[in-house]
C-alpha cells in the first residue's frame, strides 16, 4: 500500500517520511530543499550585461543567463524615460549572493533585479547543483 502524500507548498512528501501532518509551515529539518530562482535584470548595454554575467558565472553564483534587447519606458526622478535596454534572465540556486554581486557591479543607481521562483526538471536541477558546487 502506497504511503499517503503530504503537501508542503510545491513539495510532496510521503507521510511516513514526514512523521505525520505538518504542525508548522516549515519543512522537516532533514529535508534539504534546493530553491531554483530566475533573476530578471535590466542593463543600459549588452556589454555591461555580458560583463556582469561573466563575473557571476566565474564566481559560480549562476549557472546560465539568456540575453535580449528590450524597449523600456519607466519613471525616474519625476520624468518619464523611454529607451533601449538589455535584459538578462539568470538561472541560479544562489539568488541572494547573485543579487548582491549584481548591485555591486551595476552602473544604475537602482538596478532592476527581480527574483522569480521557478521549477525545473530533475535533470536540469542536477546540472545546476553540479555546476554551482
Amino acid at each position: 500500500m502506497a504511503a499517503k502524500q503530504v503537501r508542503f507548498g510545491a513539495f510532496s512528501f510521503a507521510e511516513d517520511i514526514c512523521l505525520g501532518e505538518f504542525k508548522s509551515r516549515r519543512p522537516p529539518s532533514f529535508f534539504n530543499v534546493i530553491i531554483v530562482k530566475l533573476l530578471y535584470v535590466t542593463y543600459p548595454s549588452e556589454e555591461e550585461a555580458r560583463r556582469i554575467v561573466r563575473t557571476l558565472l566565474e564566481k559560480r553564483l549562476i549557472v546560465c543567463a539568456t540575453f535580449f534587447p528590450v524597449k523600456s519606458m519607466y519613471r525616474w526622478k519625476g520624468d518619464i524615460c523611454d529607451g533601449v535596454e538589455f535584459v538578462s534572465l539568470i538561472k541560479t540556486t544562489k539568488a541572494e549572493a547573485a543579487k548582491r554581486m549584481i548591485e555591486e557591479l551595476h552602473s544604475y543607481d537602482v538596478p532592476c533585479v527581480i527574483e522569480i521562483d521557478a521549477e525545473t526538471t530533475q535533470g536540469y536541477l542536477k546540472y545546476m547543483v553540479d555546476e554551482l558546487d
